[in-house]
């Protein structure tokens, strides 16, 4: 049916309009059982994502043709135009005929003929005008097609060169990168291999690898068999940091808590990374516990204790001082994901900060009950803003009466830069990942 792919990826951008995150319209709405080719289902991912990144830049440019913004215009109308322009203007394998007419019938098809000649005019001046558009003296925030307060909170954080790449890269696609199961590297790259799957080592953080495979990785029997897990750089790093930094404070092992662990990649790591220590992973709601099970399943983990402890509370009892360190991944805006999940750069606001902060606060002063006198807090965040970030580790120190633990970039140094003399951020241009915030916090007593 002419148009059906255009309706589909627009429906899919709708779907993300109306709160659902990217990944998963892309997984249920235009995954496997679509009924979808596989060709047709990555254009439709291409204009998802392509149209997510570059939201801001596309309404930029729209504006110049239509007299009522896009924000108040039918959400169907305005992603299809926005789908039409991105790929008028950044897709060169689709012709600019084929990109108005498809996108047009997918329109006639849902909102009738005349909103479709509306649609119509509108891209064939974007078509007439091209590249040309995207010309010029332009503003950096429509360059970047990222809010200006976002950009400058990048630059809080990041010397002026890593935020500039940090800018650029959140309009490309993000890498693949997985890590190898300990302990059975060589049959992984034997079965990724018999697949014909290239493994590149990471330039700078050791342990990570940049798969070459264009199709799911679920499909691969290295994958199936829990020989690899994918894992973003800066996850990564900040899991091995938090090993390190344990076994080098406690170096005869103890108990570890990762307070808010689903899906379980981090733990699944600090299994491998510290296996002499007695490891809890906790995850309040219980869709995301049961997807930390499957994980730990399928890469035939043993030895983590499973608990639901929603520590916005206090814990109970039995988890009170006992544990020498608690790992707090707490849940977040997730600006510094934007590049994963392009969404969050137009739908967090600036007020949203504050919101998971408070709940941050609640969380990382519970699980601070959990530590034993001298134990370690590591509190790590994927934003950029500093109420959810340095705000509740000084808040939490103040109120708690803990010390905040100054961190240096001694683990995979190149990926990690400090921030303020104690904190630990990950470099997303360097490390081709995510941006990640660390900081540790001791409770005193011994």
């Amino acid at each position: 049916m002419s148009g059906e792919v255009r309706k589909r990826a627009v429906s899919a951008l709708c779907l993300v309009e109306k709160g659902i995150f990217s990944e998963r319209v892309l997984d249920t709405y235009l995954g496997k059982d679509s009924g979808l080719s596989d060709e047709d289902r990555r254009l439709c991912a291409e204009i998802l994502f392509g149209v997510l990144r570059r939201r801001l830049t596309l309404d930029h440019v729209l504006s110049r043709f239509v007299k009522k913004p896009l924000g108040e215009t039918d959400s169907f109308v305005a992603n299809a135009l926005r789908a039409g322009a991105y790929q008028i203007l950044y897709l060169d394998r689709v012709p600019d005929h084929a990109a108005v007419y498809e996108t047009v019938e997918a329109v006639k098809g849902e909102r009738g003929k005349s909103v479709a000649g509306f649609v119509n005019g509108v891209l064939k001046n974007v078509a007439r005008q091209g590249k040309g558009l995207l010309e010029g003296d332009l503003p950096r925030s429509v360059r970047y097609s990222l809010p200006e307060w976002m950009m400058e909170l990048v630059e809080r954080y990041l010397p002026a060169e890593d935020a500039e790449e940090f800018f650029r890269k959140s309009l490309e696609k993000p890498g693949r990168f997985v890590r190898l199961s300990g302990g059975r590297e060589r049959e992984a790259r034997e079965s990724l291999s018999a697949e014909g799957v290239s493994l590149i080592p990471h330039p700078c953080v050791e342990g990570i690898y940049a798969l070459e495979f264009p199709g799911p990785v679920e499909r691969l029997r290295a994958f199936k068999d829990g020989l690899i897990t994918m894992q973003d750089p800066g996850s990564f790093l900040v899991a091995k940091a938090v090993a390190s930094l344990s076994s080098e404070h406690f170096p005869d092992g103890g108990k570890f808590l990762d307070a808010c662990a689903a899906p379980g990649i981090k733990a699944s790591f600090l299994r491998e990374a510290l296996p002499a220590w007695a490891l809890m992973a906790n995850e309040p709601y219980r869709e995301r516990m049961r997807e930390m099970e499957r994980n730990f399943k399928r890469l035939n983990l043993g030895g983590i204790a499973l608990n639901t402890v929603d520590f916005t509370k206090e814990p109970p009892a039995g988890l009170v001082g006992i544990f020498d360190v608690v790992f707090v991944d707490t849940p977040c805006t997730g600006l510094g994901v934007m590049r994963r999940n392009p969404e969050v750069k137009w739908r967090v606001l600036p007020e949203d900060a504050g919101r998971f902060a408070r709940k941050s606060r609640a969380i990382v002063q519970n699980a601070l009950l959990c530590l034993r006198p001298g134990g370690i807090l590591f509190y790590s965040t994927c934003t950029i803003t500093p109420e959810e970030n340095e705000g509740v580790v000084e808040s939490s120190a103040k109120e708690e009466g803990v010390q905040v633990l100054p961190l240096t970039p001694s683990v995979d140094g190149e990926g990690f830069i400090q921030y303020d003399g104690r904190y630990l951020v990950t470099r997303p241009g360097k490390i081709e990942g995510d941006f990640f915030f660390l900081a540790a916090l001791r409770k005193g007593g011994e």
